[in-house]
């Protein structure tokens, strides 16, 4: 990442496909695959929509973020 960890005070989530539709930002997904060589995600939109769901009337939270292998079935919802 560009940005230093104790800098960074607050992340931008957005529906967008690859790492050009984000700069720094978490771009959500269904699915997980490589588009044009990219790691990239699909059903960004639909995923949006259903993350602001999840969140509304929550104000703040913690976020843990983890590197799973792309083929993970369990991230892509097959598990």
């Amino acid at each position: 990442s560009r940005y230093n960890r104790k800098e960074l005070i607050a992340m931008l989530f957005h529906w967008g496909n690859t790492e050009d539709d984000s700069v720094g930002c978490v771009v959500v997904g269904l699915s997980r695959v490589i588009l044009d060589g990219k790691k990239s995600v699909l059903q960004s939109r639909a995923a949006f929509e259903k993350f602001m769901e999840l969140l509304a009337g929550i104000d703040e939270f913690d976020l843990n973020v983890i590197r799973p292998e792309l083929d993970d079935p369990a991230i892509i919802g097959l598990a």
